[in-house]
């Protein structure tokens, strides 16, 4: 019996190095990375439940593979993904990767003005967050305006209890895998029941700043993602203090990890 499984986030937590390292898997069948995502693609379910077959044509399987499945770096975000993926298989298994969720909003903008989708400061993007998911979004969510909504995790995590059992279920810190990476692998290889084996982990996608995150501005965005960060905490019994240091922005640029997902 094959594993149907979904990466289904958080955006820019390290989700292309996850990909690249679990394609080398023998066991392992996972979508092209460069394909478009499916169940955050409103237009395919706005007559309701679509036709999965353009969906399956997205995997290569054949008979040696044991675990089938796609990353895609905004599903846990985008709210009718989650239920979506419930219908298509309330049986999947489901890995998400949380990143610091400040290193995680400056990240997101820092790729949005390499790619020329963003021109306002930080600050000014930031700022603004708030009029563009009611004005640009669609119900209060824009995947590429998000910066701050999007590392607000206690919200998408109870969703993902409200549609799968915990034992399908797999939470990952960010900084965990970045710094651990084999014993994460290990952890997501018995997830995916899958024989371990070591594979070429090197960071994918890695980006640059231009500029550090102002400390005054981290201290800020501390305060407001702290209560979050305590429900993620109790939720899932984790330690998440190093979150909210707001020493780490003393570290150098290439520290900071701001790797495409």
């Amino acid at each position: 019996m094959k594993t149907n499984f979904v990466v289904a986030g958080t955006h820019k937590g390290g989700l292309a190095t996850l990909h690249r390292c679990i394609a080398q898997h023998p066991q392992v069948c996972v979508n092209d990375e460069n394909a478009a995502s499916f169940f955050d693609n409103d237009a395919l379910f706005e007559r309701g439940t679509p036709s999965y077959d353009s969906y399956h044509t997205r995997f290569k399987h054949h008979v040696d593979h044991v675990a089938i499945g796609e990353v895609a770096a905004n599903y846990l975000y985008w709210q009718e993904s989650i239920p979506r993926i419930c219908r298509y298989n309330p049986k999947i298994k489901v890995i998400v990767l949380l990143r610091n969720p400040i290193d995680r909003a400056y990240a997101h903008w820092q790729s949005n003005v390499t790619q020329g989708v963003e021109t306002k400061s930080f600050v000014e993007a930031i700022n603004a967050e708030h009029h563009r998911l009611k004005t640009l979004g669609k119900r209060g969510q824009h995947l590429g305006y998000s910066y701050l909504a999007k590392g607000l995790y206690s919200h998408q995590i109870r969703q993902l209890y409200q549609y799968f059992d915990p034992h399908q279920l797999l939470f990952v810190k960010s900084e965990d895998f970045k710094e651990n990476t084999s014993v994460m692998l290990y952890r997501i290889m018995q997830f995916l029941e899958v024989a371990y084996i070591e594979v070429e982990e090197t960071a994918q996608n890695i980006g640059s700043y231009h500029q550090r995150l102002d400390a005054k501005v981290r201290n800020e965005l501390i305060e407001i993602y702290r209560r979050d960060i305590y429900l993620v905490e109790e939720l899932l019994g984790w330690n998440c203090s190093n979150w909210l240091q707001p020493g780490r922005i003393n570290t150098s640029v290439t520290d900071l990890y701001p790797v495409q997902g």
